[in-house]
């Protein structure tokens, strides 16, 4: 599990680093990328094999950081 949710935040590391954001919206999960910009292939792939693990990481509020 812990290994799961390591590499759930790797991808969405490397995604922003390439200036593409990952959203959950409605329980789908999206992309938002910059116009003229290409989404680099092996990215996308492994984006797609771990989707279910990226909605449920994204789903669960305990990550989010809180205000005090």
């Amino acid at each position: 599990m812990e290994k799961e949710i390591t590499k759930v935040i790797d991808l969405l590391y490397l995604a922003k680093l390439d200036g593409i954001e990952i959203i959950l919206n409605d329980d789908k999960l999206q992309l938002k990328v910059p116009e003229n910009k290409k989404i680099d292939k092996s990215l996308l792939d492994e984006i797609k094999n771990n989707k279910k693990s990226i909605i449920d990481f994204l789903s669960n509020g305990n990550w989010k950081v809180k205000n005090v």
